[in-house]
């Protein structure tokens, strides 16, 4: 159930639904032999990079660790205690783009936190096995070098699949936990299994199913796209710490989240749900005021940590702790 008032939305939201059918995303995803061509055409480049504009405005440093570049930005001025570890989105099979690097210095000036970003392995050159192998010690290495008190792993699409799946490994392994999971329409079911999804595809200006069940079938490589290691949805989130996820509901993976909230409800687990109505898949890294509040949520979220009382917003609605 929904609670909160009904905000109508911007005509900036409106505008930029409209347009994003022209650039191509959505034509993509509409059959694994469109997700092949986007694939090859996007390897024909480099992943993107910091902007020159990002950094005059925050430090950049790069590291290498198994084979992938591991980029941290951090403020100029001096960082707080907290450091973010980002994963990107991109179906797991296409390199990070220019508006993640906007995102992430946005909150590194406005939070004053360090934010550590993994180009990781894509497939379907390499699978799960190679993308977990950079993730998990990463972020192991990185609660071990600031306190899990101060470390938050956050990720948009895939990237917030991949950051639930780490805790939930981290877990399992009997290792420290980070502080706090934020999740923008996080990618938590990769068999598509719920029966809404059917109809959000026909509305939903990005994703469509057969690219992203194409997508999901070689990031599982030899498991189940069911396994809980792909599917994080299917695993416990009980241990875990507090998760805060964002959806839209014109997004084809907004059920999924309602799906984790019932979960964690289950499993006695702290879990708030930011839905906010007609706003299409990580509509934060939109120009749009949506996404700037949006933000300005997830900079309370990063500027509470360690976790504390949690705050409501006139168009993100939290709807409690499970």
């Amino acid at each position: 159930m929904r609670t909160g008032p009904q905000i109508m939305r911007s005509l900036s939201s409106h505008i930029v639904e409209w347009l994003l059918p022209f650039t191509g995303i959505k034509r993509g995803f509409a059959s694994e032999a469109a997700l092949r061509r986007w694939i090859d055409k996007s390897r024909r480049g480099k992943p993107a990079l910091p902007s020159r504009w990002i950094r005059r405005q925050v430090a950049v440093e790069e590291q290498v660790l198994s084979a992938s570049r591991v980029i941290t930005l951090a403020p100029k001025g001096g960082s707080s205690h907290v450091h973010l570890l980002y994963l990107h989105g991109g179906a797991y099979v296409l390199d990070i783009a220019p508006a993640h690097w906007a995102f992430v210095a946005w909150l590194v000036r406005f939070t004053s936190c360090r934010a550590t970003v993994p180009l990781y392995p894509l497939a379907p050159e390499h699978d799960w096995r190679d993308i977990f192998g950079l993730l998990v010690p990463l972020a192991e290495r990185l609660i071990a070098e600031s306190g899990q008190e101060n470390v938050i792993v956050m990720g948009d699409s895939a990237g917030g699949g991949l950051a639930l799946s780490i805790a939930q490994q981290l877990r399992d392994m009997g290792r420290p936990q980070p502080a706090r999971l934020i999740l923008l329409s996080p990618g938590l079911d990769m068999t598509f299994s719920d029966s809404r999804q059917a109809e959000l595809a026909r509305i939903d200006p990005i994703l469509d199913l057969p690219g992203v069940m194409a997508a999901a079938k070689w990031y599982a490589g030899d498991l189940s796209p069911a396994d809980p290691k792909i599917s994080p949805l299917f695993g416990s989130v009980a241990g875990l710490p507090p998760i805060a996820v964002f959806t839209g509901t014109r997004d084809l993976l907004n059920p999924d989240a309602h799906r984790l909230k019932a979960k964690a409800a289950q499993d006695d687990a702290p879990l708030t749900l930011y839905e906010y109505d007609g706003m299409f898949h990580v509509w934060p890294l939109a120009p749009l005021p949506e996404a700037r509040l949006a933000k300005e949520q997830m900079k309370f979220l990063i500027l509470d940590t360690p976790p504390g009382p949690r705050s409501t917003g006139p168009h993100g609605r939290p709807q409690g702790k499970a």
